[in-house]
């Protein structure tokens, strides 16, 4: 058997050659947009609970701030009735 050198390779095989390089470059672009799809799910997900984080954490001061306001005034009631 005898060997070939690169330079020695055939129109069919420089063909071929090319369309391995093709096909690879199109399941490299598939692999990507897949990816891409993912990360967008991820970050749907992930904004989803940054918002419900979000709403609780602006709760949670709402009442924050009524109860201090309301212990303010307990506070200033009771120091009245002692005059």
């Amino acid at each position: 058997m005898s060997e070939k050198n690169n330079s020695e390779l055939t129109a069919d095989e420089v063909k071929n050659t090319d369309e391995v390089k093709n096909t690879d470059e199109v399941k490299n672009t598939d692999v990507e947009q897949e990816t891409e799809t993912v990360d967008w799910e991820e970050l749907e997900k992930e904004n989803a609970l940054l918002r419900q984080q979000l709403l609780r954490l602006k709760a949670d001061f709402e009442n924050f701030r009524r109860r201090s306001r309301s212990q303010l005034e307990n506070i200033v009631l009771e120091a009245n009735e002692g005059w």
